[in-house]
């Protein structure tokens, strides 16, 4: 798993480096990628808030009632906050005058990826006590102060933190009460470990859940269930040969 503790005496530009290091154990696949994220993720316009930070990394979110070891920072005084995640290396085509390409080293597989994915596994299979066990392994590297012997995960407390709500968690499968709180609890803790990356929208599409946007003096902006929108558009160079655009 990913080592947040040896993150917390760096500097913002080495926690970044560090979170796309080759000799991170836990990184599986990096790749190099011709970008600007390093430049556009610490304000994107729907990123998190000060304010909502709360909501999603707040005590009352961990299943142990703690803090997390994730810190955020802002450049723009807390109308947008980020994680240090990606460190951009600009390769110079031309020095003199300033040109050249960004790039960023972006994980695109880890273990702790694969770790959640493997506790879903167990759940759907109805295997709830070991995925119980890793989901307090995996909570415990997240929170600095957990206690082995006092910070124990049960399934009545997973329940009662993440209890079922008609039609909000909706795969084309089926699940039990108790195997949606764990699913609930583990596509949660995804949600907060993958921030800016990516994965969040690959729950949202195959849980169908309902996004909810909310902008200064406009309407919300609300992804219902089923939306086309869901569905990636096709590229403008498919399209321009005749491949029919998905609807929207």
């Amino acid at each position: 798993m990913r080592d947040f503790s040896t993150y917390e005496p760096l500097g913002v530009e080495d926690q970044m480096l560090r979170y796309g290091a080759s000799d991170v154990e836990t990184n599986l696949l990096i790749v190099s990628a011709n970008t600007i994220v390093g430049r556009l993720y610490s304000t994107n316009r729907f990123n998190l808030s000060g304010l909502r930070r709360p909501e999603i990394f707040g005590t009352s979110t961990n299943l142990f009632g703690k803090a997390y070891y994730y810190n955020f920072y802002s450049s723009n005084g807390s109308i947008t906050l980020f994680l240090p995640k990606f460190y951009e290396y600009f390769k110079y085509s031309n020095v003199t005058a300033g040109i050249g390409d960004p790039y960023v080293a972006e994980v695109l597989l880890s273990n702790d990826e694969f770790f959640l994915n493997r506790m879903e596994a167990h759940v759907m299979k109805g295997q709830i006590d070991l995925a119980n066990d890793e989901l307090e392994y995996f909570l415990a590297t997240r929170t600095p102060t957990y206690n082995p012997a006092t910070d124990k995960l049960t399934e009545a407390r997973v329940v009662a933190m993440f209890p079922v709500v008609p039609d909000e968690y909706t795969p084309f499968y089926s699940m039990t009460p108790v195997q949606t709180s764990y699913i609930k609890a583990i596509a949660e803790t995804r949600r907060r470990d993958f921030i800016h990356e990516g994965l969040r929208w690959f729950d949202i599409k195959r849980f169908n859940i309902v996004v909810k946007h909310e902008t200064s003096n406009k309407p919300a902006n609300i992804l219902v269930k089923d939306d086309n929108r869901r569905a990636l558009q096709i590229p403008l160079h498919a399209s321009n040969t005749g491949l029919e655009l998905n609807p929207r």
